[in-house]
Order: C-alpha cells, then sequence, then structure tokens
C-alpha cells in the first residue's frame, strides 16, 4: 500500500501491531525536540529527561508532520526508542531529501517501523520548576538529545500541510 493512500490513523494502527508483535508496550508518546533535554555534552549518551505529562497538541503534531511527509513523498519511519512509564516514547523520520531517503533505506510504496533494541528509560520530569532549570542552563543541559531526526514542535507549527 502506498504512503500518500494511508491515513495517520491506519498507520498508528500498524505501528502498533508491529509493536506488539515485538512485545513492546502499544501506548504511544510522541516525542519532540521540546519535551526532552540531555546533557550538553559532545559524546553518545542515552541518558534524557522528559516532561510528563506530554501536552495533547503533540498527537496533532505528529498528525501533522505525517501529513507532510506524505507530501515529500520520500518515505516515512515510525520510530520507538525509549520506554517511559509503561508507554513507549516514538517519533517519525522524514527524509529531508532523496538522499537522505536511500541513505534511511526508505520508499514511498512503504512505511517503515523501527524500535530501538536497549530501550533507554528518560527521567521523567513532573514538576514546571526543574524544567525550567533545564532551560537555563545551557551550558549543562541541551534541548533534544540524541535522536538526530527529533522534530521540533516550532518547525511544525508554522509550516502548510
Amino acid at each position: 500500500m502506498i504512503i500518500s493512500e494511508i491515513s495517520f490513523s491506519q498507520a498508528i494502527k500498524k505501528f502498533i501491531f508491529f509493536l506488539k508483535g515485538n512485545n513492546l508496550p502499544t501506548e504511544l508518546l510522541w516525542v519532540f525536540t521540546e519535551d526532552v533535554f540531555c546533557r550538553n555534552i559532545k559524546t553518545y549518551e542515552t541518558d534524557f529527561w522528559i516532561k510528563l505529562p506530554f501536552p495533547k497538541e503533540n498527537k496533532i503534531l505528529a498528525e501533522k508532520q505525517y501529513q507532510i511527509g506524505q507530501q515529500k513523498n520520500l518515505g516515512i519511519c515510525f520510530s520507538a526508542f525509549a520506554l517511559c512509564e509503561a508507554k513507549i516514547c516514538c517519533y517519525l523520520v522524514i527524509p529531508r531529501d532523496e538522499e537522505d531517503s536511500e541513505f534511511l533505506f526508505m520508499s514511498p510504496d512503504y512505511l517503515k517501523f523501527s524500535f530501538a533494541k536497549d530501550m533507554p528509560k528518560p527521567k521523567v520530569v513532573k514538576n514546571s520548576f526543574r524544567w525550567f532549570i533545564f532551560k537555563i542552563l545551557p551550558f549543562k543541559y541541551k534541548q533534544g538529545n540524541f535522536l538526530v531526526y527529533l522534530e521540533s514542535k516550532k518547525n511544525l507549527q508554522f509550516r502548510r500541510v
């Protein structure tokens, strides 16, 4: 089935079926750069913090990102990357151009599903003041984390579908 013919809700059902088949949780948390902080260091590490609860807009923005991916016609990947409170943190990978699509082994014809083999567990932050501390200490913490394709909400909010 060609990606352009699959709705976001149909794609989510297929992704959940994929997760279930790999014994992973099926409750999805749509993550964006603004929802994550990690240490501001150059080395790769999987320690990071996530602010819960997520805004309800995250799922709406993920759907918008999916629609943008459909229009680009370069492929779309649903990726699960962490376990958080018995839920799965996920995001969409949309290739930037044809070269990126080839590098990621993506096709406009099929959805791609992936998950991290050793799922990290983020530290959960539920306190707004603590989250504010992350923001005011950029020399120690950076927004986003080790995921190159983690999209920013700001980039999606003003894009037209």
